[in-house]
């Protein structure tokens, strides 16, 4: 699926301080996710109570949020899963 980052999604990369290391899996899970957005190792699922939003898996400390626009996948939040955990209470 066609994806594109939002200027939150690039301002939270440098927000949470993510490494070189880092931002390689998240290239490569949207790479994945590009190529096939059910990939497994992504374990995409819905965003619970946020209609319209999904997330991946870049890693299991790392997550993208994202919603649809038409065909294509608009990614506008990534960080650490608490910081996950602690914003969208509930995901995944």
């Amino acid at each position: 699926m066609r994806y594109r980052l939002t200027v939150d999604f690039e301002n939270c990369m440098a927000r949470y301080g993510l490494d070189e290391a880092d931002r390689r899996r998240i290239r490569k899970a949207l790479a994945l996710f590009e190529a096939d957005e059910r990939y497994p190792s992504l374990r995409s699922g819905k965003l619970e109570g946020h209609p319209g939003c999904w997330y991946v898996r870049a890693s299991l400390t790392l997550r993208l949020v994202y919603s649809r626009e038409a065909e294509e996948a608009v990614f506008w939040w990534v960080g650490r899963h608490d910081d996950f955990g602690r914003r969208f209470k509930g995901g995944g």
